[in-house]
């Protein structure tokens, strides 16, 4: 009897473990045509990519000049170039990617355990924007030693944005002199990186609502921490994704992605009873901007957000061998939730090229990604500071000609105070004059017509006289 039942226990204990390895290939939503999709796609892409070091070497032909008088005796973010950044670190999941090589056995693991496989961009074979920064500064002979602080956010004990900067913080200030040193900070979040308590909004309308998946009050909250630790000799560059356009194309092109995204939108019935929402969640953008703008930015402190994502425009591939038009999947991680290293690298050029070269007339306007392979490009010798709200008008991007004097003045934010408080004195005198002569010329007037009164009065007894004596 003892017998039968180990042998029962045995086989349940059997049939739990065939249970608990149901693996993606039991998953209808993930078939083989999907990962064979992805493999060719991902082939293709590093057949025809040119993403390598090679695209660095050219930064030995950028004109360039270390003596610069700017960036010698001006120090602030305005004139901050990127030879002259000493740390480098990024944080959010799109800085992470999961290899290419795990699709090769992506039938056998689970998909909540994807994530134990993302790699940092120091372990991607294509050049990132760290590589862009040390390529620069060596290819221009800047000796100053640079330190790339990377941080895979499988180490933290909870993954969300907030502690990822903190953990990040923490390796700086290891650094020596590290507040002497110019830190750059590349933020590029996803939903997966909210603080667990910001995941739902309360929206007070005449309807209760709730807002899912805004990263803005994390954003806010790691903001003000990197302030506080960090606030001297920062330069943040964030990349909003508020549209999530690129989750949306992939979801609505893959069933798959459908699948592994569905947590990141909102269910129809949401939708419908939540009004205004997508207005909302824009306005919590802008008053994240504004906030930035009144209480973070400073001459030593600077926080961009670029729009890059926000209209984004996929690659669509045609061949014979996958019948039909697709979107082009190497762009992204097998996950669907993170891109891969080919991607992080082409969005970094985009990233790059936006901060030394931007081509909008305002530096605020949206703009597009398409993911395709651009040359890196030199920074302005006229102007060669990453663009900030403060200088982007007052360099070359739009063409204005201004000499190198007038945007001195125009940029040094302590001569600035300067110029104004000088301006307002000599405002203050021209009025003081002005006023002293207004009130100089009424009293003169006065005086000629009390004159003039006063004549006449004297005129008329004689008149009255001369008539009397006649008669």
């Amino acid at each position: 009897m003892l017998k039968n039942i180990v042998l029962f226990l045995s086989l349940l204990l059997i049939v739990f473990s065939l249970d608990d390895n149901i693996t993606n290939h039991d998953i209808p939503l993930i078939n083989e045509n999907f990962i064979n999709i992805y493999k060719y796609h991902y082939q293709m892409a590093v057949e025809d990519n040119v993403l390598d070091k090679r695209m660095i070497s050219h930064f030995n032909k950028c004109e360039y000049d270390n003596n610069n008088k700017n960036l010698q005796y001006y120090s602030d973010t305005s004139y901050l170039s990127p030879g002259q950044i000493n740390i480098y670190t990024e944080i959010g999941s799109l800085s992470n990617f999961i290899p290419q090589k795990l699709t090769e056995s992506f039938f056998d693991i689970p998909l909540d355990n994807l994530n134990e496989f993302l790699q940092t961009t120091e372990d991607s074979k294509y050049p990132t924007f760290k590589d862009f920064i040390d390529g620069f500064k060596k290819g221009t002979n800047n000796d100053d030693e640079f330190h790339k602080v990377i941080i895979n956010h499988i180490e933290l004990s909870e993954i969300n944005l907030l502690e990822w900067a903190k953990r990040v913080t923490e390796r700086i200030k290891e650094i020596p002199n590290y507040n002497q040193k110019w830190k750059f900070i590349l933020i590029t979040p996803t939903i997966q990186d909210i603080i667990p308590k910001y995941g739902k909004i309360y929206k007070n309308t005449n309807n209760t609502n709730y807002l899912y998946n805004n990263i803005v009050p994390t954003l806010y909250e790691t903001l003000n921490y990197i302030k506080n630790t960090l606030p001297i000799k920062t330069f943040i560059v964030i990349l909003k994704n508020e549209d999530m356009s690129i989750w949306k194309t992939y979801k609505e092109s893959y069933k798959y992605c459908q699948f592994a995204t569905k947590t990141w939108f909102k269910k129809k019935d949401i939708i419908n009873n939540c009004l205004n929402c997508n207005n909302y969640n824009e306005w919590t953008w802008q008053i994240l901007q504004r906030n930035i703008t009144r209480y973070f930015n400073t001459k030593y402190f600077n926080v961009n957000i670029i729009n890059l994502l926000d209209n984004f425009i996929p690659l669509i591939i045609k061949t014979n061998k996958t019948k039909g038009e697709w979107i082009d999947l190497s762009f992204i991680s097998i996950d669907c939730k993170h891109l891969s290293d080919i991607g992080i690298s082409t969005l970094h050029t985009a990233i790059w090229n936006w901060l030394i070269s931007p081509r909008q007339t305002k530096y605020e306007t949206r703009s597009y990604f398409k993911p395709t392979v651009q040359m890196l490009k030199c920074p302005l010798p006229s102007c060669p500071f990453m663009a900030t709200n403060n200088n982007f008008n007052y360099c070359d991007y739009n063409d204005y000609q201004y000499s190198t004097k007038f945007k001195n003045l125009l940029l040094h934010e302590p001569f600035g105070e300067e110029a104004m408080i000088l301006i307002l004195i000599i405002s203050a005198i021209i009025l003081y004059t002005l006023i002293w002569r207004f009130i100089g010329s009424l009293m003169k007037r006065q005086e000629e017509y009390s004159n003039n009164m006063k004549n006449k009065w004297n005129q008329i007894p004689l008149i009255e006289e001369g008539t009397l004596l006649n008669l």
